[in-house]
């Protein structure tokens, strides 16, 4: 078990508009607290964040109708804010090696909101927008992930859900050229046509080495139940392979993988969900597969009842990863599918630790980011563990901007505000409801 004991903190309330007090009070004698490098709290709330190689950091946040991107030196200070008009959410965010940027979102197409695009922007290292691309491939289309090549080629993962050409949901990939012309797209129509053949797309990782894109998410079969899906494609477009998997369960149409990592040169692993088939909860479905799309090992965490569905994932270069559950447990499964640890963060008078955001310092450390409850309100954690042996807490944060006000992140987020480089800057961001704010970015140098 990874004990996570810190003590609770009374802050003075903050005034409206201002920064919220640094956590202050008692830490424990096993770790030690870890104070943000800087902190920066507005009127606005679902930011996308990314890093530079420099240290500086952007974010990318809609206010409803604008999308506002906006850049923080090493220091928190901001260098410079920029507009792109018809966003109405904030997705996904990408840096390009030349320090630029690509910034993908949402836009309703009618004052009734039923229907919308999706939208990609690349802005200049000084704000100015250098090209866009508007996709209409149906009638709600949902930017989903970005990620760059070395080449600053941008892929872009979109879903279509309803009125299109295969049915009732396809998966779009989309290739775009370092100067923003469209090189190529591609289009998943799944196993069916027709009302509620919907096919859903839910991450997108990048292998260099093989010049590999692999697509994670569902596909509703004629059966009429959704299955766990994986898609690869070459970097020019072309389906190679598809993964598809029903799992033994008592319940149809509720099978998914959530998130992908990349193995260099030797495939992936992924992990999702299945229904119970013991009981009404889910279960935790990892595997791992090769580049040919062959299984190499799959692994189930059975649920006591409860949704079990991943929320956080990372993964190493080795095919080693975490996953960071629904009821709060974190499951670290080494490169051959065996079951390394499976511990519960529980900060002492609150409830379990929901991790939204995971990765691996340059230590080897986990680096949890999450949200827990207590008495009704919520407050933001950063928790780092030592998992070379038995799991130990090495270093940790809350974050409160007043007392009663709730710090969330949401566990749905299709891009989590979460953002560790490999100099140990950790970025990570929030929601708040005290008075005046709405959302917070935090800056921390992982120990």
């Amino acid at each position: 078990m990874l004990p996570i004991l810190l003590s609770v903190l009374f802050l003075a309330p903050v005034p409206q508009g201002a920064p919220p007090l640094p956590s202050t009070g008692p830490g424990p004698s096993a770790a030690s607290q870890t104070l943000p490098d800087w902190q920066v709290w507005s009127s606005l709330g679902g930011h996308v964040l990314a890093q530079d190689g420099a240290g500086d950091s952007w974010s990318f946040v809609s206010d409803g109708s604008v999308g506002h991107l906006t850049r923080y030196d090493d220091q928190g200070a901001v260098l410079w804010s920029a507009t792109a008009t018809n966003v109405q959410t904030a997705e996904a965010i990408a840096m390009r090696s030349n320090g630029s940027v690509v910034c993908g979102g949402n836009w309703t197409t009618s004052p009734w909101g039923a229907g919308w695009h999706g939208a990609v922007y690349c802005f200049d290292g000084s704000g100015t927008i250098l090209w866009s691309q508007v996709f209409d491939r149906g009638t709600q289309d949902d930017i989903v992930d970005i990620v760059v090549d070395d080449q600053d080629v941008t892929y872009v993962l979109m879903q279509d859900q309803r009125y299109d050409i295969g049915g009732w949901g396809d998966i779009y990939l989309f290739a775009i050229d370092p100067a923003g012309g469209l090189l190529w797209e591609a289009v998943w129509t799944g196993q069916g046509t027709g009302y509620g053949y919907r096919d859903i797309p839910y991450d997108l990782a990048l292998d260099p080495t093989l010049d590999r894109l692999y697509v994670v998410g569902a596909t509703r079969t004629p059966a009429a139940r959704l299955d766990q899906l994986i898609l690869a494609y070459d970097t020019a477009g072309n389906l190679l392979w598809t993964w598809i998997r029903n799992g033994p369960a008592l319940m149809r149409d509720k099978d998914w993988l959530s998130h992908v990592g990349v193995v260099p040169g030797g495939g992936l692993v992924a992990t999702g969900r299945s229904p119970s088939t013991a009981n009404n909860g889910f279960d935790v479905y990892t595997v791992r597969c090769d580049e040919d799309g062959n299984t190499i090992w799959e692994a189930t965490h059975p649920s006591s009842g409860a949704d079990e569905s991943p929320r956080a994932f990372t993964s190493l270069p080795s095919g080693e990863c975490f996953v960071a559950t629904g009821t709060g447990r974190v499951l670290h499964y080494d490169s051959n599918g065996a079951l390394l640890h499976d511990f519960h963060p529980l900060p002492t008078g609150y409830g379990h630790l929901q991790s939204v955001g995971l990765g691996v310092d340059s230590h080897g450390h986990l680096v949890a980011w999450g949200y827990a409850a207590k008495a009704g309100d919520f407050d933001c954690f950063l928790a780092v563990g030592d998992l070379s042996t038995t799991p130990v807490l090495v270093a940790w944060d809350v974050v409160r901007v007043a007392p009663g006000s709730d710090e969330n992140v949401s566990p749905y987020a299709p891009a989590p505000p979460f953002h560790l480089d490999a100099a140990d800057r950790l970025l990570v961001g929030c929601t708040t409801n005290a008075p005046g704010l709405a959302g917070g970015i935090l800056r921390y140098t992982v120990p």
